[in-house]
């Protein structure tokens, strides 16, 4: 797989609302002040004291709302996918804000892709709780978009909303999901963005959001 769409899919990624991941554990009430050993309100020096993920140098945007982002050089598995990079998003005054695990992979349909979607999502829900969906039914927050539709996991109780996107030449129709649990003033969030276009691409992100 070309690295340049691992790092484009990756940037497009980047940017959407930075929201969450898990282990197999019994449903949590709280975020526990972050993800694993990544809590929120670290400074990126603390991070990188954080054994077993090295990291790129810390990137900083001047856009709008000042924010950092430390992009790990390392993959890590969780749920039997291999998320390619974590990405920490940090305050303007380089507080730890936010946690993403993104994957990025082509050659994958967007049917395929969304297979993926309904497997991670029940192991986000058994971790934290039912998830919802994030859009309203019959939505259309874009032009060229589908009506948003709400699907259900079975057996889990979660639900997702999902739409497409229609024609953007070579990129061809897009297609998204995304589901949604709020937890205290935080919230986790499953999301995934794929097309069938003159090339197939997955990508999927699931993120922790302290508020």
């Amino acid at each position: 797989m070309p690295n340049n769409f691992n790092t484009a899919m990756g940037f497009i990624l980047s940017l959407l609302p930075i929201v969450g991941c898990a282990n197999n554990q019994a449903a949590e009430t709280t975020l526990n002040g972050g993800w694993e050993n990544y809590k929120f309100g670290m400074t990126p020096d603390q991070v990188r004291t954080v054994p077993g993920v090295s990291w790129l140098p810390l990137f900083t945007s001047n856009f709008g709302e000042k924010i950092s982002l430390l992009t790990s050089r390392t993959p890590i598995n969780r749920y039997g996918i291999d998320f390619g990079q974590t990405r920490l998003t940090f305050s303007a005054d380089l507080k730890l804000t936010g946690i993403a695990l993104t994957y990025a992979v082509g050659g994958k349909s967007p049917d395929d892709c969304e297979k993926e979607f309904r497997t991670l999502l029940p192991a986000l829900e058994h971790r934290y709780g039912v998830f919802k969906p994030a859009l309203p039914e019959n939505d259309l927050h874009l032009p060229s978009a589908s009506p948003i539709v709400w699907r259900d996991v079975l057996p889990s109780k979660s639900q997702y909303s999902s739409d497409t996107v229609q024609s953007f030449g070579a990129i061809g129709t897009i297609s998204g999901a995304e589901a949604k649990h709020m937890i205290g003033a935080g919230y986790v969030d499953v999301r995934m963005i794929a097309n069938n276009g003159q090339r197939e691409n997955c990508g999927l992100t699931v993120s922790v959001q302290e508020k």
